[in-house]
Formats: C-alpha cells, sequence, structure tokens
C-alpha cells in the first residue's frame, strides 16, 4: 500500500506495483487474471491481499485519472485512453441517428388528433 499511497505516484500502476514488491509484472498480471492453478493457500497465502491491494489500486488509478484529467493536471488524450481500462467508452452519435429520433417524434406528435381549446 505504500506504493498506492505514495504522494510522488502520479498514477499507481501495476508494473509500479511489480518494480515496487520486486515481483514480475507478468506474475502480478496472472494473479489478476487469477489465472494461478493452484491457488492452494499454503502456497499462494497472501493471494487474497493481494487482490484487496489491487483493488485500492485501480481505484485509486481510476480517481486520480478522472480527478487529474478534469483539473487538467493529465494530459486529457492519455486521460481518456486510461479510463478504457476502468470501462469508459469514447462514444460519437451520428447526426441522422438524432434526426431518426426527432423524425419519430415529429411522427408521433402530427399524428395525434387535434385538441381545441375552449373559449376560443
Amino acid at each position: 500500500m505504500d506504493y498506492i499511497q505514495n504522494p510522488e505516484n502520479v498514477l499507481p500502476t501495476l508494473a509500479g506495483l511489480s518494480l515496487h514488491l520486486g515481483v514480475g509484472l507478468s506474475t502480478l498480471e496472472a494473479w489478476k487474471a487469477k489465472q494461478i492453478q493452484d491457488l492452494d493457500p499454503e502456497k499462494y497465502p497472501r493471494f487474497d491481499e493481494f487482490q484487496g491491494v489491487l483493488g485500492v489500486l485501480e481505484a485509486t488509478q481510476h480517481d486520480k485519472l478522472i480527478q487529474n484529467g478534469l483539473s487538467g493536471k493529465h494530459n486529457s488524450n492519455i486521460t481518456k485512453l486510461l479510463l478504457t481500462k476502468h470501462g469508459y467508452t469514447d462514444q460519437n452519435k451520428t447526426v441522422h441517428e438524432a434526426g431518426d429520433r426527432m423524425a419519430a417524434l415529429m411522427g408521433e406528435i402530427g399524428s395525434k388528433p387535434d385538441v381545441l381549446v375552449s373559449g376560443e
């Protein structure tokens, strides 16, 4: 947790955690993906703890991306790219979709009978 909470870390990463722990990145990625076949508690006594640390790392990274992206401390393009790892997508809706929706709406409005207002 020292690595994640270190204020000098602009953005904590799995690669940075790997260097901090002195463990290969591929090992951490396998643990993250739960690809280790034998999760014998005696062989991997701290696997559950690692999963918790990984959750904190991802939440910290997510929060720092949003906070520093909004404040302009992080490059917006890099922030947008990295946020895709947290489930965000960049979507552009085409104009014709909006036009189709508007036409459908107008069709619904146009098909309703006219209502006369009393007193006219």
